[in-house]
């Protein structure tokens, strides 16, 4: 998934009953219909796209653990594309066996297409809107006693590198890169998730270097 500050995402936590795991129109359906209200031609396509005019804004993909779930999608609100592109590498037959040239080609942004301006804090709000009314559900404000829990599973859990990054193994990594002045060829020592050594290499010269050749 790519996100950017152009790009919303939207997630559901529920009971895994009948009828809603694997079953992505239950719960996209409510953000078509807000969409289509702003005249955005949006709709469901295959098992878990949101597509204008074939081109896709929105992804979805669920999770179950024992008898509750999630639902996440993103949209493309007012993404930087060319971002996009250079982001997610998409085997190029399938793209073609779709029918589009390119993966700019394949996707598109909300703004593109709604009825008038607006920025992500109003989509925000327009969903947030319409999916209430139209579930019932009801607006829940995390007390005090609620972040402190928040915090404290934070801290426990999902704020360790170990939760986010795993064994963190040892690695390098090497880059090179050409510029007018010369390459330069970088290297890194990672471990445990730090760089601990880089090393700059190439057939450049220095400033310092530079100005003593030009010198008398």
């Amino acid at each position: 998934m790519y996100h950017d500050a152009g790009n919303l995402n939207f997630s559901f936590i529920t009971d895994s009953g009948p009828g809603r795991l694997k079953n992505f129109r239950f719960f996209t359906e409510p953000v078509v219909r807000v969409l289509q209200s702003l005249g955005v031609p949006a709709q469901l396509q295959g098992r878990n796209d949101l597509v204008i005019n074939g081109r896709k804004i929105s992804g979805n993909a669920q999770f179950a653990s024992g008898r509750r779930m999630f639902s996440h999608g993103t949209l493309l609100f007012n993404s930087d594309l060319e971002e996009f592109v250079h982001a997610l590498k998409i085997k190029q037959d399938k793209i073609q066996s779709k029918g589009h040239q390119s993966v700019r080609d394949r996707v598109a942004n909300i703004a593109e297409y709604a009825e008038r301006e607006m920025d992500v804090p109003t989509l925000r709000k327009k969903l947030l809107d319409g999916i209430f009314a139209e579930t019932g559900i009801r607006r829940y404000r995390l007390s005090a006693n609620d972040w402190s829990g928040v915090r404290e599973i934070m801290e426990q859990r999902f704020g360790r590198a170990e939760w986010n990054f795993g064994s963190q193994p040892r690695f390098n990594q090497q880059r090179a890169q050409r510029f007018a002045f010369g390459e330069i060829d970088a290297r890194l020592e990672v471990r445990k998730g730090r760089i601990e050594q880089i090393r700059l290499l190439g057939d450049y010269r220095t400033r310092r270097e530079r100005g003593a050749s030009n010198g008398p």
